[in-house]
């Protein structure tokens, strides 16, 4: 089963399953392009992602008392990785905070302990212990290096924008939501503005969001039911 994004190669190849269980069309491309064959590729999408299309029992007033924000302003996500391109990070929320007035709250992985930019912005909050989807769901624009995390938001609906970093063996997963993809964190942090104060540009992100889950995550019905019926087909042939 596929772990987490096709990002690069790394993980991915060689390929040596009988049956590789994917999440949608972009991978199945892929390996196809890389020799595998069409037969030995199933999109099955990921059973942890059926959660995310299910409601949360945390409502926006509790989230928002959790993490004392200000329910009087949008509130932004920031998806992190430790220490990673700190540097970007740090120029990204200072642009954005000189264009708009809006709650950040971070999520690291793991997320135990506080960030670094928590000690040098006191005024962002951090996820704590909520879970990934008690989240997405109250957040307004998530922000992300090169995640899974991306395409869960947008399965929950959420725009997002990637702080896109050099990583080898690229394979271009998200290169479809240019320009929202970005290696400039002023120019990241420009798109974020213009999505929050001009409705064109919400228009053109809520477009990208469905055209990518359509090619990434192109079914959405239970993927834990088409997993087992999977594992049934194999039993099956493999007892004959």
């Amino acid at each position: 089963m596929q772990h987490g994004i096709l990002g690069n190669e790394f993980g991915f190849l060689p390929k040596l399953a009988t049956i590789d269980a994917v999440y949608g069309q972009f991978e199945k491309d892929w390996y196809v392009a890389n020799g595998a064959s069409a037969e030995s590729i199933r999109v099955i999408g990921h059973p942890r992602f059926d959660q995310a299309l299910e409601k949360t029992t945390l409502t926006r007033n509790q989230f928002l008392k959790r993490l004392n924000l200000d329910k009087q302003k949008k509130i932004l996500l920031l998806i992190v990785r430790g220490n990673r391109f700190a540097k970007k990070w740090q120029l990204l929320i200072k642009q954005i905070k000189k264009l708009l007035d809006i709650n950040i709250i971070i999520r690291d992985f793991p997320n135990d302990h506080k960030h670094v930019l928590q000690l040098k912005y006191p005024f962002i909050r951090s996820t704590n212990k909520l879970t990934l989807y008690e989240i997405l769901q109250h957040v307004d624009v998530v922000v992300s290096y090169a995640s899974t995390v991306v395409l869960e938001a947008m399965l929950v609906g959420k725009p997002v924008f990637v702080l896109q970093t050099t990583l080898p063996s690229y394979t271009g997963y998200y290169d479809q939501l240019t320009p929202f993809v970005q290696k400039d964190p002023t120019k990241l942090a420009s798109l974020i503005h213009l999505y929050f104060i001009n409705a064109k540009w919400r228009n053109i992100a809520e477009k990208k969001r469905q055209k990518f889950i359509s090619y990434a995550y192109p079914d959405q019905s239970s993927s834990g039911q088409r997993l087992l019926n999977l594992v049934e087909e194999l039993s099956k042939g493999a007892k004959k």
